[in-house]
């Protein structure tokens, strides 16, 4: 059982590294309209954007991101702390933070639409969120259950989970915003 719970915690560990690289943006810019006016001596009309209230969902998007991600990496190193105390019941604990961290970080991407530059970002940073809720809730079973199997899996699903932030990452990256 310790074997199984033990590699959890490198998991989690690495998954947090990923999170980091995510909450970097990836160094996405936004693309700016701009306005030229015309500047030579006769007057012409000039096309004048008239501001609009319309939501910023880039940076609307990008802000649940990051702060939704830097919850879940706490959450990840809460998890992988009691490790080198051989806390089990902590490692419970930190299973328990991920699993609820991952429910509110859904929630609050359901509420905030990605914008269409970040579809593909959206798409894989849900991905990831699903193996990180199986993963901590097989992590909690396995414990309580002293079932080494169900932390095994939990393993997987977290290592799962890590790959697609990569994709995430990567995708937001490429994205031009």
């Amino acid at each position: 059982m310790t074997a199984a719970v033990v590699s959890i915690c490198a998991v989690c560990t690495r998954c947090s590294a990923a999170i980091t690289a995510l909450q970097g943006g990836g160094k996405t810019t936004l693309a700016s309209a701009t306005n030229t006016a015309n500047t030579s001596s006769a007057p012409k009309a000039t096309n004048t954007v008239k501001p609009t209230n319309t939501p910023d969902l880039f940076a609307e998007y990008r802000a649940v991101v990051i702060t939704d991600s830097a919850k879940l990496s706490t959450a990840l190193t809460d998890m992988s702390e009691p490790c080198q105390a051989a806390d089990v019941d902590g490692r419970r604990d930190g299973a328990k933070e991920v699993n609820d961290t991952v429910h509110a970080f859904q929630s609050d991407l359901d509420k905030q639409p990605a914008p269409a530059c970040l579809k593909t970002t959206d798409s894989h940073l849900r991905a990831a969120l699903a193996p990180f809720e199986s993963g901590s809730q097989n992590a909690m079973d396995g414990i309580d259950n002293s079932d080494t199997d169900l932390v095994s899996q939990g393993t997987s699903d977290i290592t799962a989970a890590g790959k697609e932030l990569t994709k995430a990452t990567d995708a937001m990256k490429a994205a031009k915003c």
